[in-house]
């Protein structure tokens, strides 16, 4: 399966729910590419720090126009997972005609909201992408959400983007704004190879709604 985690939004988790998936694939014995078209390389560096002894996890950077690589690679992995940049851009715009799901992480403030829903922001894109790939399941994720349990903002922002049209379903399960995310990246891990239980049962949950129990 092709799954593009993607926003025409930066700052909102993106490489870091990209990069924690292929670990967690990795580690559930899959044979993974993670694919990095984002200009700032974040997937590529986490994947230079990953260490020997860690699952392996390989990565490659594209450019331009990358359907019909995403499509070759998709006959030499298990899965691939594409972690495009933080804006519009033709690397994400021929991803989402490659893809069999996008994963739209979006912060549950009503500026990111606002900007989704814009036009020319994730749901309109993902809209003209869907003319064209009939296939493609879009789904959006409340991504860097605080952990307070008196903040509502992830279940106020849930019943929004019910109105998105574009948008098949929010994902069930969040991820919260935690240290171990940033702490996991300078050693190359996912959370799921770190010692933080709550970052693990996150990242956990979510694979196992995208990938049906793996």
């Amino acid at each position: 399966m092709i799954i593009v985690v993607g926003n025409t939004k930066g700052g909102v988790g993106k490489s870091t729910i990209a990069c924690n998936i292929a670990a967690y694939l990795a580690n559930a014995k899959k044979d993974v590419c993670l694919v990095d078209v984002d200009r700032q390389k974040t997937s590529t560096a986490f994947c230079n720090n990953r260490g020997k002894s860690l699952s392996k996890i390989t990565c490659v950077q594209l450019k331009g126009d990358i359907f019909e690589y995403l499509k070759d690679l998709s006959s030499k992995f298990d899965e691939i997972v594409v972690d495009a940049g933080g804006y519009d851009s033709v690397e994400l715009r021929t991803a989402l005609l490659a893809a069999d799901n996008v994963i739209v992480p979006i912060k549950a403030s009503q500026i990111d909201l606002w900007a989704a829903e814009d036009d020319g922001g994730i749901n309109d894109l993902i809209g003209k992408a869907k003319s064209f790939n009939r296939n493609l399941t879009a789904n959006s994720l409340i991504s860097m959400s605080p952990t307070h349990a008196f903040i509502t903002e992830k279940n106020d922002a849930k019943e929004m983007l019910k109105d998105f049209n574009n948008i098949n379903q929010t994902l069930t399960h969040v991820i919260s704004e935690r240290k171990v995310y940033r702490d996991s990246f300078v050693e190359g891990k996912g959370v799921c190879e770190m010692a933080n239980s709550k970052a693990k049962f996150e990242i956990q949950k979510l694979c196992q709604e995208l990938y049906h129990g793996i």
